[in-house]
């Protein structure tokens, strides 16, 4: 079940335009669903192959030469660092900041459904 309230709310097109998946669980908090994970549920996942997918832009750089070597490493501990000290490195960081913020300004009556876990 999903919030309704959440599901027919344009404010998604402000708050995340493009993370459909965590306006969804956003609404799936609003009424306390919980999630169930199935293990054969990678057996049905195939990715996106298209120019700007996210399997090509998430994936790392390809690496040739030693310069390029220890320039993808350093890039690599630069974010870890990042991750660890809270600092949003990609988008998706940025849209849970903005959801957590507007879940918080709702009326005490959803605050309540979604902090119970209800």
């Amino acid at each position: 079940m999903l919030d309704r309230d959440t599901m027919f709310s344009e404010d998604y097109r402000k708050l995340a335009p493009k993370q459909d998946d965590l306006w969804f669980s956003l609404a799936r908090q609003m009424v306390g669903t919980e999630v169930v994970v199935s293990s054969e549920a990678n057996n049905h996942v195939y990715p996106i192959e298209a120019p700007g997918a996210l399997l090509a832009t998430n994936a790392m750089m390809k690496v040739s030469g030693w310069d390029k070597l220890f320039a993808a490493l350093f890039e690599r501990l630069l974010l870890k660092l990042k991750c660890y000290l809270g600092i949003p490195v990609c988008d998706n960081d940025i849209v849970i900041e903005q959801l957590d913020r507007y879940k918080n300004g709702l009326p005490k009556c959803a605050k309540s459904t979604v902090s119970s876990g209800r």
